[in-house]
């Protein structure tokens, strides 16, 4: 009797070492899954990440496609003149 409850033990210590990823909610009986990297870091890294690119993106483009100094594009002045084309008002 005390070999079987001991048998039940190692093997209960088995399974839950196996789901430790998992947690169940005992009120609803889901499982819910514990994530090693949760979602609000997932979104601000990915945010960050585009951020990046897109700078880095600028910054080969405006110097290399389009002739200018790769330090112009984060000044206001270039903004406002491309912004002013666009409009119209040059």
């Amino acid at each position: 009797m005390q070999n079987e409850k001991a048998e039940a033990t190692v093997m209960l210590e088995k399974t839950s070492h196996a789901a430790s990823s998992e947690s169940t909610d005992v009120q609803s009986g889901k499982k819910t899954k514990l994530r090693a990297f949760p979602l609000w870091l997932r979104i601000l890294v990915f945010l960050v990440v585009l951020i990046v690119v897109a700078l880095a993106g600028l910054l080969v483009g405006y110097s290399m496609l389009g002739g200018g100094e790769a330090a112009d594009v984060v000044k206001l002045s270039t903004w406002e003149h491309i912004f002013d084309i666009m409009n119209g008002k040059e």
